[in-house]
């Protein structure tokens, strides 16, 4: 660890959610580097793990040498201070998963353009990040769906891309019609699933002012955009803001996915040990946002959207109750807009002024003593 630091020299490090890497971190506070922790959580499993007899004592050292915590939620800000980070470094500020920038419908690659043609007239419902045996409930309600809305299509996004082929090769000898976008493979009027394959992973690295572990659009984040290009299928975006160079690379095909469709169904929630996962997305496009009753420490997300608006997300208990809630949603137009305007209200009301909260906070706690020292 000391020979990363030793050669990457950053003068700040901020970490996100739960990396809490004692030799990076103590490292890093030996060498006089200081330490932020964004959108800090904390699971019960977790907490049981750090706050241990033995556990503790390390524990206490390793907070104490950030100079800014940045929790999700009050519930998380009392976890951290049981765990004996100092009051004052524990500040508020909104979750950075809802820090999405606007979608720049001129950048729509022209693929997208025609897939929303290839939709147009037919009833268009998408169950995205789904994890291995979650396809069975997705392809048993499109199977129920089927027989009431002849015209439906599924869009499945699996969460990892070979999961998308398997579906597509056990659908195609069944004897199902299937698309499937790594084939660009068009939607014929006999084809109501189409899955999409294509997605990766999103990497940030910057350098030489601070090291980000993890990315939560930090494309948005930093806000000030100065080169754009191409490598295969990804896009870097390079950035300087305030003294700060980092370089991103990210895959926003989810994106545009959420906007051809009026109903989002998010995975990684129907099984038990699944977790769930980010909503906002979702909800920012515009899509009635449904998930299962599976979403770990997205529960708050889903509480905070719920409590401005009830129709803002519904949590779905089983396969039964989607297939009725998909088909209720189709059948009756002004219940569906009423969910969309009810995601996309409560999505900007939470996001509105995260991005300056945490940028301040970091200015304040962060930055100045990093140039300082310089």
């Amino acid at each position: 660890m000391d020979a990363f630091l030793g050669y990457w020299k950053p003068n700040a490090i901020m970490l996100l959610e739960s990396e809490l890497w004692p030799n990076l971190i103590i490292g890093a506070s030996r060498n006089g580097i200081e330490l932020a922790l964004l959108n800090a959580r904390m699971s019960v499993k977790s907490f049981k793990h750090w706050s241990g007899p033995v556990v503790l004592p390390l524990t206490s050292l390793m907070l104490s040498k950030f100079s800014l915590i940045v929790p999700l939620s009050t519930i998380q800000a009392i976890r951290f201070q049981l765990l004996q980070a100092p009051p004052f470094i524990i500040n508020f500020s909104g979750d950075l998963k809802y820090a999405i920038g606007e979608f720049d419908i001129s950048k729509r690659d022209a693929s997208m353009e025609d897939m929303q043609a290839q939709f147009a007239h037919r009833q268009v419902w998408m169950a995205s990040s789904i994890h291995k045996g979650e396809e069975e409930v997705i392809l048993g309600v499109h199977k129920v769906l089927k027989q009431m809305h002849p015209d439906v299509v599924t869009i499945i996004v699996p969460r990892h891309p070979q999961l998308g082929q398997d579906i597509a090769m056990q659908l195609q000898q069944e004897g199902v019609n299937v698309a499937l976008r790594s084939h660009q493979d068009k939607l014929m009027p006999g084809t109501s699933i189409y899955v999409v394959d294509t997605l990766g992973l999103s990497l940030t690295v910057v350098a030489p002012f601070y090291i980000s572990v993890y990315s939560v659009n930090l494309d948005y984040f930093l806000m000030s955009v100065k080169i754009t290009w191409k490598l295969d299928c990804l896009q870097f975006q390079d950035f300087v803001h305030g003294g700060v160079k980092c370089s991103t690379c990210f895959v926003g095909e989810l994106r545009q996915f959420y906007r051809l469709t009026p109903i989002a169904v998010i995975g990684g929630s129907f099984l038990p040990g699944l977790a769930g996962h980010n909503i906002s997305e979702a909800a920012a496009a515009g899509c009635a946002v449904l998930t299962g009753n599976y979403v770990g420490h997205f529960s708050h997300m889903a509480m905070e959207m719920q409590r401005l608006n009830p129709l803002s997300v519904l949590q779905i208990s089983d396969e039964r109750e989607l297939a009725k809630v998909l088909s209720e949603l189709f059948s009756d137009v002004k219940l569906l807009e009423a969910r969309r305007v009810a995601a996309k209200q409560a999505f900007h009301v939470l996001s509105n002024g995260i991005i300056e909260n945490i940028w301040n906070l970091l200015n304040f706690h962060i930055f100045r003593r990093a140039m300082a020292e310089i």
